[in-house]
């Protein structure tokens, strides 16, 4: 969770800076490494697929509405069959 949650504001400041910090100001050739680091993580975490907390909070209610679905029907299959007994 404390990822999601430094990930988060991670790209928020980096979106931030470049958002306000104009295109002649930043400038590979004046932070190189910075512009590096940048990139480096972009390119590190393009396809890890953060989730929100809501998101996480959804799939937790599927995944229970889910179980609570088979287990009506298991319950179900069993008195048919003590029915049938």
């Amino acid at each position: 969770m404390a990822s999601i949650k430094f990930y988060t504001k991670f790209t928020a400041s980096i979106s931030w800076i470049l958002f306000f910090v104009s295109g002649s100001t930043l400038k590979k050739s004046r932070f190189p490494c910075l512009i590096e680091e940048i990139q480096k993580y972009i390119e590190e975490h393009k396809n890890v697929n953060y989730k929100t907390e809501y998101q996480i909070k959804l799939l937790s209610r599927r995944k229970n509405r889910n179980l609570k679905e088979r287990l009506e029907e298991i319950i179900k299959q069993r008195s048919v069959h003590d029915k049938n007994r």
